[in-house]
Parts: C-alpha cells; structure tokens; sequence
C-alpha cells in the first residue's frame, strides 16, 4: 500500500510539475475569452461587412514577406560583422523557420533556434549567441523608443504611461537575461579568456558606430513596413488613424504580445488594442477587427515557415536544430 501511495505521489508530482509549465501559456486564451464576452459581435459582422476595401487587407499581406526580408538581411549582417559566413538562401530558410517556432513558443524564444544553426555551422556559441540577440534587442529597442514617444504625444496622463513602459522594458530584459543565463550558463567556458568570449567580443569590436547606425536604420525600416501594413489595414475600415498613430500603436502592441503568457500574442494583442484604440475614440469591435487582420499575418508567418520543413535538403538540418533546441529548452 505503501508502495502504491509512493508511485501515485510521483505521477501527482510529475503531472503538476508539467500542468503548471504549461499553464501561464494559456493566459492570454483566457483573456481572450473574457474579451469576447463583452464584445458585440453583430457589430464587428457589420464593421467587415460594411468595409470600403477589406481587398487592400489581402493586398497588403504580401507586404510581410518584405519585413522578414529586411530583418533576415539584419541579422545576416551582424553575422558577417562577426565572420560567420553562411549561405545566403539557406540561411533566410532557416530564419523564415525559425518564425514558425517563435509562433508556438511564449515571447517569441522559439527564434534562438538560430543559435543552433550556427553552432552545427562550426561557430563559437556565444558570438552565435550575440548575433542573435543583438538582432531581437534591436527590434525591441526601435519598439521601445516608438511606444515611448508616442504615449507621451498620444496618451493623456503620459508621464504614467511613459512610466510602464520603462518598467515593462525593464521587465522584458531582466526575463531576457534570465533566459540566457539559464539556456547558456552550462556552456560557457570557465576561463576568462576562453575562445568564445573573445570570439563574441571580437564580433562586438568589429561593429563600428556607423555598423549599428546601420543596423538601426535597417530596424526602423522593418517597423515602417509592418507599420504601413497595419495602415492599409485601418484604411480597409475607415479608421480615423494617421500613419504615425498606427505606427505607435504597432509598436506598443508588439512589445506587449513579448509578455510570455500566451502564443502568437493571443489575447494580450486583443487587450493592448482595445486600450489603445479607446484611446483615440475608437471601440473595441474596431479593436476586434484590426487585431484579426494582424492575426492573418501570424497566419501567413506560420503557412511560409512550414516551407523549408518541407525541403529534403533543409528538413534534416532542422530536424537536429529542433532536437538541440528542445533538449536544451527551459
């Protein structure tokens, strides 16, 4: 009896342990449907109904694979900085994949599987590290900039909101910092002057301040296309939105769907727009509609990510890099 009280504690211990990691994933599910229950639906049939070009939604979709363009070509940059030379092509199929499992994966961590690509390369671990998060700190540090300004010109009260968006900033990196001490900190080298650290220093030595004004440039430009996209959205349904209010809101929205409690920035999303669109006097069935239409870029993001899998040349190699990535997972 003992035995048998001993074996059911285990599989109680077991199943808890893996019911409460997974659970914060579902958080922003549940948000969603609270947000649904105060949503007229009858309204947002008519507002799509009733929508002057809900055409120009599908015509500006194509317009995401411009911003994965721009932003591959970012990180390939980087990675040249730091001599880590890799096939152009195979390198941008490994990148769009590398987006099918930022979707499925709480704040996008899923997109480190570059890591693992570089490293079956033959490169160091931790300049493949830095490469990869210098590329994610500057898409969050653009968004950060853009939300920052804009609430303090949009939002009223915008010394609290400023405010938040320091501390969620703040939030989002020390989460970043834990991931990486947590992911990494097995593999780094003990000694202080161990090949890899010197190969990332030298990889961060080798970017000059013109390199990362580039690199800047290169990320604003990426938010001014999913920006324009989201523009031509609103235009769809007659949003009284300018581009530079749409541009803020983008950025706002993006950094809040990072918050690791859901996929594909279900719910957060939904809730990060019906506060900012009230804000500009708009209801949250509008909020509703354009949160679907961002939704279809998710969509779109997962369809052309399946691609490379697909790909008998390309398959097996991220098959090993999925495998290195979810033994190595937190």
């Amino acid at each position: 009896m003992g035995g048998f009280g001993e074996n059911l504690k285990k599989i109680y211990n077991s199943l808890s342990k893996s019911v409460f990691r997974h659970l914060y994933r579902f958080i922003g599910l549940i948000i969603l449907i609270l947000i649904f229950r105060n949503v007229d639906f009858t309204i947002v049939g008519s507002i799509i109904k009733e929508g002057a070009g809900v055409w120009m939604v599908f015509a500006a979709l194509p317009l995401t694979f411009l911003a994965v363009i721009i932003r591959y070509y970012r990180w390939y940059t980087i990675s040249r900085y730091g001599k880590m030379g890799f096939p152009f092509l195979e390198g941008l199929l490994i990148y769009i994949a590398g987006f099918g499992l930022g979707i499925v994966t709480p704040g996008r961590v899923g997109e480190f599987i570059k890591i693992n690509y570089m490293r079956n390369e033959g490169w160091a671990l931790w300049p493949s590290f830095f490469s990869v998060f210098l590329d994610r700190l500057l898409d969050i540090a653009v968004m950060v900039v853009i939300a920052l300004l804009g609430s303090m010109v949009f939002i009223k009260g915008f010394w609290n909101e400023t405010l938040w968006v320091f501390v969620f900033a703040a939030l989002l990196l020390t989460l970043v910092c834990v991931f990486v001490f947590r992911k990494f900190q097995k593999k780094q080298a003990d000694k202080s002057n161990s090949p890899e650290k010197e190969g990332m220093l030298n990889l961060i030595k080798s970017i000059s301040w013109q390199g990362f004004m580039f690199l800047i440039v290169i990320s604003f430009a990426s938010w001014l296309v999913v920006a324009f996209q989201n523009f031509l959205f609103s235009i769809s349904f007659q949003l009284s939105l300018s581009f530079i209010q749409v541009l803020f809101i983008t950025s706002a929205v993006g950094l809040i769907t990072l918050i690791p409690v859901t996929i594909s920035g279900i719910g957060t999303r939904e809730m990060a727009l019906i506060y900012l669109f009230g804000q500009f006097g708009i209801g949250k069935e509008h909020a509703i509609v354009f949160s679907g239409c961002i939704f279809l870029t998710v969509i779109l993001y997962g369809v052309v990510s399946y691609i490379p899998w697909e790909m008998s040349n390309i398959k097996s190699k991220l098959l090993s890099l999925k495998k290195d990535y979810n033994s190595n997972s937190l």
